[in-house]
């Protein structure tokens, strides 16, 4: 199993930069990446073998595993005999090694340092800010999903993730033992369906349940995981799981690392390392659209393994479009009559499906339309009345939309 995993990812390290062979520094990092085998300096080593293996080669096919390096390989396997192999390859990379690498060396750690320094500062922020705050009983986090438009059938899958934790906790008191229960997710559904909204409140109740120390979410997507030369999409992922160390990981749009590009292969296979060494502190999000994201999950088997669980999210219908634009006019004071609510439900019903696939974002696109227009009606004159304020919309703020044509089939007579 040792040895397969170190060929894997050796492979997937040249496959990444187009090299049409498996060298000894593919080799190399794939066994120092490993948190097993830390032989002396062995952090030294692993940023001057992936300096190595930065330049990209021109090879498109399959990288193989020439003879020495297979014979090398052959020998991993066992954690002891993989860490005897790492020490003779470092022996043989330090006799190859020149001050000039060592210096190209320091200007790239220099910049990585930066990196490593602002995803440091950030965490330290956003743990002081989280910390701060008293956790929210569990009631109180599930309260907020009442607050959401259609969020229903969410909240009851949620619910019963709830109450698995809680009666895994309720064994653990009586000395049994849990069912594992993940706290990976995958959510799936179009943009606007409310996917980052949800993960922020499952972040607080993983919080609430005392799964996961600090309950912050952290955002991301391909670009912020994916570098741009073999060892920095390592690293990039590496500082952003970090950076989430105690939340959740939302990585949105998800899917995409699973496209051709190897460097997102190398930040799955980075991803999946970094999940099972911290399973206990970390949970990770992916999102995305439904069919992309079964493709996703099914092009790894450590994917598959560890994202079990599913939460759907549907497109909104034309009366909880509406209902979302009326609660963003309550939250800014702003009224909202029953006329212009009936005639929003029908401008909602009669967007075209392309433009409504916009789901919650299109309501609220349609109420900043709105207050824009109703700023130039009310400030036309260059006095705005406290009539116009408290009248909030009218008619005339409503935008019109443009229908597409009714399309015709059989034989009509032209006009």
């Amino acid at each position: 199993m040792l040895r397969e995993e170190i060929a894997d990812r050796a492979i997937a390290l040249a496959k990444a930069s187009s090299h049409a062979d498996v060298t000894q520094e593919h080799l190399l990092v794939a066994i120092l990446e490993r948190p097993e085998v830390e032989p002396d300096e062995w952090e030294l080593w692993l940023e001057r073998a992936q300096l190595r293996i930065s330049k990209s080669g021109t090879s498109i096919e399959p990288p193989v595993i020439p003879a020495e390096a297979a014979k090398l390989l052959s020998q991993c396997s066992t954690t002891k005999a993989a860490w005897e192999v790492a020490d003779q390859l470092i022996q043989s990379l330090r006799q190859g090694w020149t001050a000039e690498a060592d210096n190209e060396r320091s200007t790239q750690r220099e910049s990585t340092n930066t990196q490593t320094k602002e995803s440091e500062a950030t965490s330290e922020r956003v743990d002081a800010e989280t910390i701060a705050k008293e956790p929210l009983d569990v009631d109180e986090v599930l309260a907020k999903f009442d607050s959401l438009v259609g969020m229903q059938e969410i909240k009851n899958q949620v619910i019963q993730l709830v109450h698995m934790h809680q009666l895994n906790l309720r064994r653990e008191e009586d000395g049994l033992s849990s069912v594992p229960v993940g706290l990976h997710l995958v959510f799936t559904g179009n943009p606007g369906t409310g996917k980052t909204t949800v993960a922020r409140l499952v972040a607080e109740l993983y919080r609430s349940l005392g799964l996961l120390p600090r309950g912050h979410l952290v955002e991301v997507q391909r670009a912020d995981l994916v570098g741009g030369y073999v060892g920095q999409t390592a690293l990039k992922v590496q500082q952003t799981v970090k950076s989430a160390m105690g939340g959740i990981l939302f990585i949105d749009e998800a899917y995409s690392l699973a496209s051709r590009d190897d460097f997102g292969s190398e930040a799955v296979s980075t991803l999946v390392k970094m999940m099972e060494d911290h399973r206990d502190k970390l949970s990770v999000i992916v999102a995305g659209y439904k069919q992309e994201m079964e493709y996703f999950i099914s092009s790894n088997t450590g994917l598959r393994s560890r994202f079990q669980r599913y939460i759907s999210f549907r497109d909104y219908e034309p009366f909880e479009l509406t209902d979302i634009f009326a609660l963003e006019c309550k939250q800014h004071k702003i009224e909202l009559s029953p006329e212009i609510r009936d005639e929003l439900l029908k401008l909602f019903s009669n967007l075209p499906s392309d433009e409504r696939n916009g789901n919650g974002r299109t309501a609220r696109n349609f109420f900043e339309i709105m207050y824009a227009r109703m700023a130039s009606r009310v400030g036309e004159d260059g006095v705005i009345t406290q009539d116009e304020l408290d009248e909030g919309f009218t008619v005339e703020d409503i935008p019109e939309i443009q229908l597409p044509e009714e399309k015709r089939i059989g034989f009509h007579r032209r006009n």
